[in-house]
Formats: C-alpha cells, sequence, structure tokens
C-alpha cells in the first residue's frame, strides 16, 4: 500500500460522527456595544479520562486551548449574550437571526454544532489530554497545547496547531496549515494535504518517520535529514510540472508522514527541541 492510499485509509477510519442527546444551547443575535463573553461548562462523564471534542461549525473561527481543568469549557465572542433556558422560550420571543449551538456529551464525547456564526469565535478549554476532530467552512481554526489524536479539516479558512502532541490529519482546501509538535506518537501514521496552501510542519529532531513530500507547483524543502537509501524509489523531482516530490526515511523509518500541495510549498523543519 502506497503512502497516498494509506492516508486516505487513515483518514476514513479516524474521522467519526457521534449521536447523543443532552442539551441545546441558543444564542441570541442582538449585538451590544462591548462584546458579551459567555462561559458554558461542560462537565465529562468520566473527568478521570481522557476524551473526545468533534465540533463542526459553517463561518466562525474555532480556538481550541488545552487546559489544566477537568472540563470542557465553551466561550463565544462577538457580542452575542447566551439565553440558558431559550430553548423553552415561546417562538414569537426567539431572534430571526439567533445562532443555535448544539452540545452533546456522552462518555466523553462532547459533540459540539453551531449555524448562523458567521464571523463568530468559539474559544473551547478542553483537558490537556483530548482527541480532536474538528471541521470548519470558513473560519480558522487553531489549536494550543493539546495532546492526543487530532483530525483537522478546513475548506475557506487557515490551520493552525501549535505545541500539540501526538498526531495529526489536517487539510485545508484554500490556506495554509502551520503545526509546530513538542513530540509524536510513536509509529503513528499523519497526514497534511492542501490544494492551494502552503505546509509549514516543524517537528522535534529525533523523530522517525517514511515520508512522501510532494507539491505538485511548488518547492519543497526539508530542513531534516532524509535517507533516500532505505526505500525503493530514490528523491525525485517532478519532470511535467514545476514542482517537487521528496520520498525518504528520517532517523530510520517509522510511521508515513504524507505532505502534499498542488500549488503551495512545503516546509518541513527541526524545531530542534
Amino acid at each position: 500500500m502506497n503512502f497516498l492510499s494509506t492516508f486516505l485509509s487513515f483518514k476514513k477510519d479516524t474521522l467519526k460522527l457521534m449521536l447523543a442527546t443532552s442539551f441545546v444551547l441558543l444564542i441570541s443575535g442582538v449585538h451590544s456595544q462591548e462584546p458579551e463573553n459567555d462561559l458554558q461548562v461542560v462537565a465529562l462523564t468520566n473527568p478521570e479520562k481522557s476524551g473526545i471534542l468533534e465540533m463542526q461549525v459553517y463561518d466562525g473561527h474555532i480556538n481550541i486551548v488545552g487546559h489544566e481543568g477537568k472540563n470542557v469549557l465553551i466561550e463565544i465572542k462577538k457580542g452575542f449574550e447566551m439565553l440558558p433556558d431559550s430553548s423553552k422560550a415561546p417562538y414569537k420571543d426567539k431572534p430571526k437571526n439567533a445562532i443555535k449551538l448544539n452540545v452533546e456529551e456522552h462518555n466523553n464525547r462532547v459533540v459540539i454544532a453551531s449555524k448562523n456564526d458567521k464571523d463568530m469565535r468559539y474559544i473551547i478549554k478542553v483537558p490537556k489530554k483530548f482527541d480532536l476532530d474538528l471541521n470548519a467552512r470558513s473560519g480558522d481554526i487553531t489549536v494550543e497545547n493539546v495532546m492526543g489524536e487530532m483530525v483537522v479539516s478546513n475548506k475557506n479558512g487557515a490551520v493552525s496547531l501549535l505545541n500539540v502532541r501526538g498526531t495529526v490529519v489536517a487539510d485545508a482546501l484554500n490556506k495554509d496549515i502551520t503545526v509546530d509538535f513538542l513530540s509524536v506518537t510513536e509509529n503513528a501514521d499523519m497526514a497534511f494535504t492542501s490544494l492551494n496552501g502552503d505546509l509549514n510542519i516543524s517537528f522535534p529532531k529525533n523523530i522517525k518517520a517514511d515520508i512522501l513530500a510532494l507539491s505538485e507547483e511548488g518547492q519543497t524543502h526539508i530542513g531534516l535529514d532524509v535517507d533516500s537509501k532505505d526505500v525503493n524509489e530514490k528523491m525525485v523531482t517532478n519532470e511535467d510540472k514545476n514542482g517537487e516530490s521528496i520520498i525518504g526515511t528520517i532517523n530510520g523509518g517509522g510511521g508515513k508522514f504524507v505532505f502534499r500541495t498542488v500549488y503551495g510549498n512545503i516546509r518541513i523543519e527541526t524545531n530542534q527541541r
């Protein structure tokens, strides 16, 4: 099985859809002169164990931050006032431009989905050891200080993962992907793909990986020592296009790492950790 087949299979197995019923929050669309910040606490079924956050938004921005607490904290910015009991309010009393935010928790699986969320920013604090499955259509996605399995997909926004540990499968159709790893899961497969964006990925210098880095129209730079002797294909350059592809191993090989963009550049560096 080649690298790309491995990537497609890995992503298919990793992406999950959860169904559970817990509670519904309704956020009114009445603006204030100064933004109102509302905090919703989501208690986990078993706070002593790790969990997963699955989140899907349309036009809002997602900002995930790992914290020392054992609950998931949801904060929404941009002048919207949370109405905790609005689901019980008469329909005529609900704002026409209200944002409906569905939040569900079941066995440490937290699912968040929203609509009509243009220019909203969701700041979600999760326990530092937490898996993530994030999907956005237009807003940017950022993740900081989280350890776990991360699947991140964005159509028109950028993806930025900073000081993360574990594994990442990330795709951003039209914007850049930036990832800074503190550590990676040994022998785990990862993939980073974009159509129009650049890939800027940094790893600790001691990572072990088999890599395929392919930019069809851009440039590829790897700031780590790549050994192509242990694989069947040598370092190659696309003759039909302007781009470059590099195949090889780092520190003897390990998990399969795929980096692919069509029109962007690829830059893989060591962060000296």
